[in-house]
């Protein structure tokens, strides 16, 4: 079953499924063929017996397999009222195995738990001593889980599978057991802290993403670590928790795949305080006290050593293609005859210093297409094969009584190909939105993007058109090769108005589904933005863990981020108070203010842990009063997190002009 909430503004469509099960078990299976032969009344029967194995992830999850987590990783927001949960990028891996042999597929193996600061995590296998560090895993080898343990740490043993070396390295968490069959989620509550998230729509159709969600709130003003732990043969088949008989004094061992840590005090570390609290400007260093700088300051410009070849020392000003303002010059390089970047280097006699922008930018260019040898090749090849067939046009128009057919008649001329193959076209196309450009050519100086803050910025269109001209160059070593470049250049010469931002923030790190839309007008109220608002977004990466560059199609003056439906997450409704209540949906996804349930159903409120299994009646009792559910309706893992899942956060920045 499947449920789906339309976002009309995104026009995407995110959709709810309760579980998406594997054909076949991982194990070892083994296949018998038997042919029969009749020849006359002679039978003759061939048979043969073969073997295939069906791998899936048991005990280790590599970081591409996880989509993201949330909370954010070393995040220190406000998470109080919110339900953990890691998204994986393989969906049908929750329900690859079994809690327990003959238990229904609707139920996970992997659970995602949750352990508070301060709370005691494991005991030492040798003294007993209690382990005081909250999430302490340890790494062992498969060798070290084959067998039961039956001392003060619990552990049922394990059958290796094919694939699986006694060497393997995996983590591993010693939880006491008083604390764990407080937090353990019961096989009921399993099969709803699981389900399959899917996004699709006009502009994307991507992957579903399994989501695991934990049955626990963070504690306020501690940090806490998330735990996706297996749980496979884990549970006896009433559903109780098999903990081998453990006393209150010993410790269960738990294979853990996935963990991660994050505080919860600071409100102004949530994703719309962030944002908010941005600090906003264009790219360019605080002006000084001197009026000569200045001039240079507020067009984005640093001071950097220059070094003469005669072996002397002077300052230059450089200025990155990200400019404070539109750049008035007009004039593009596809109509220079530029050999080396001393051509583009100017100097200011009024100061004496030299401004070695779109120098740098040519060097740039060149060194990154020599960098790269395949794309070298490839352009001189072309450039070369471009020259053979103007020269051979040439001598035909001289000479056309040279070039005659079998019958006296003149050849027909064939023009050169200027038009570049698709892998140089692409690969000038990705350049000339900067892909590849080192960092410090774009924000020289680091005070131009502290921490926690937005730069909004111009393309430099002749800085791109240098930088385009220098890897051009390839293969320019004569005047006449620069005038056969000048005149056969098929790069763009027409000045694109394109600008941009970037982002340094813990919300490029902590929310790696950002949802970016911008437009030429001034939008200063909060109406969604129409479509036909929106400029195309050319551009749109992650340049470092915290810092994101995003480049417009035009002029942007409005900008909105929010999250994208795979970065939703899960929770509850609270106050300043600190009450907390569920909002609930129709099944439409529509919210409806005075449809809740509250108070929360504990199953301990002391530590914080949510009794889902109740929790999930009394949603389906309030569906049934509000005569949105029929009383013989499944209610299913896909309903329960269109329930839980909190409305889209989003952020508006506006320049008003």
């Amino acid at each position: 079953m499947s449920t789906k909430v339309t976002d009309n503004t995104a026009k995407s469509q995110l959709q709810f499924i309760q579980n998406h099960q594997t054909a076949l078990d991982a194990g070892e299976y083994q296949i018998e063929i038997e042919q029969t032969v009749k020849i006359d009344d002679a039978l003759d029967k061939f048979s043969a017996n073969l073997t295939f194995v069906v791998q899936g992830d048991r005990f280790t999850l590599a970081p591409q397999d996880i989509h993201a987590v949330f909370p954010p990783v070393g995040s220190l927001g406000d998470h109080s009222h919110i339900l953990p949960h890691i998204a994986l990028e393989w969906s049908t891996l929750p329900w690859e195995r079994l809690v327990h042999a003959g238990s229904s597929q609707d139920i996970p193996w992997l659970a995602l738990i949750l352990i508070h600061e301060g709370e005691l995590v494991g005991r030492d296998g040798q003294t007993g001593e209690s382990l005081i560090q909250p999430g302490n895993t340890k790494i062992v080898t498969l060798k070290e889980l084959q067998k039961p343990s039956t001392n003060t740490i619990k552990w049922p043993g394990i059958t290796l599978e094919a694939g699986q070396e006694p060497d393997d390295k995996v983590s591993v968490i010693d939880v006491p057991k008083t604390l764990l069959l407080e937090i353990l989620p019961t096989t009921q509550d399993l099969s709803y802290l699981a389900h399959v998230r899917k996004i699709s729509g006009e502009t994307e159709n991507n992957a579903p993403l399994a989501v695991v969600i934990s049955n626990r709130l963070p504690q306020k003003d501690q940090s806490s670590t998330a735990y996706l732990v297996s749980l496979e043969s884990r549970y006896k088949e009433n559903g109780e928790f098999d903990h081998q008989n453990a006393t209150d004094e010993d410790s269960i061992r738990l294979v853990v795949l996935k963990s991660w840590s994050f505080a919860c005090s600071d409100p102004k570390q949530n994703f719309q305080a962030l944002l908010t609290n941005l600090d906003k400007n264009t790219l360019r260093l605080p002006e000084s006290d001197q009026a000569e700088a200045n001039k240079y300051l507020t067009k984005g410009y640093v001071p950097l050593p220059h070094y003469l070849r005669q072996g002397g020392k002077t300052l230059s000003w450089y200025h990155s293609p990200l400019a404070p303002g539109e750049n008035s010059t007009s004039l593009g390089l596809s109509k220079l005859s530029v050999r080396s970047a001393d051509q583009l280097i100017a100097y200011n006699p009024n100061n004496g210093l030299f401004d070695i922008s779109y120098a740098a930018a040519w060097q740039l260019g060149q060194l990154l297409a020599l960098q790269d040898k395949q794309f070298a090749i490839s352009l001189f090849n072309w450039k070369r094969s471009n020259a053979q067939k103007l020269a051979q046009n040439n001598q035909q128009a001289l000479f056309p009584h040279l070039f005659t057919d079998n019958n006296g008649k003149s050849a027909s001329s064939n023009s050169a190909d200027n038009e570049f193959p698709n892998d140089i076209k692409t690969w000038f196309e990705q350049l000339g939105l900067l892909s590849g450009v080192p960092f410090n050519y774009l924000v020289p100086d680091e005070q131009m993007l502290p921490s926690e803050s937005i730069r909004f910025f111009w393309l430099d269109w002749f800085w791109v058109e240098s930088l385009l001209d220098g890897a051009f160059s390839i293969g320019r070593v004569q005047a006449s090769d620069a005038q056969e470049d000048s005149k056969n250049n098929p790069l763009t010469s027409k000045v694109k108005k394109i600008t941009g931002f970037l982002m340094r923030s813990d919300v490029v790190s902590g929310w790696p589904d950002l949802q970016i839309d911008g437009s030429e007008s001034s939008i200063l109220d909060e109406r969604p933005m129409k479509q036909n608002e929106k400029l195309k977004i050319l551009r749109q990466d992650r340049l470092s863990e915290d810092v994101l560059v995003c480049l417009f199609d035009g002029a942007v003056r409005t900008v909105d981020i929010s999250l994208k439906p795979e970065g939703l997450h899960f929770g509850f409704n609270n106050d300043d108070a600190d009450e907390l209540w569920r909002e609930l949906r129709k099944l439409d996804g529509q919210e409806m203010g005075d449809w809740k349930v509250q108070p929360i159903p504990w199953k301990d409120e002391t530590k914080q842990v949510v009794n889902i299994n109740n929790l999930v009646d009394a949603i389906k009792n309030e569906l049934k009063t509000q005569n949105e559910i029929e009383e013989s309706n499944a209610f299913t893992a896909a309903q329960f997190a269109l329930q839980m899942i909190q409305g889209a956060e989003k952020v508006r920045l506006s320049i008003s002009t």
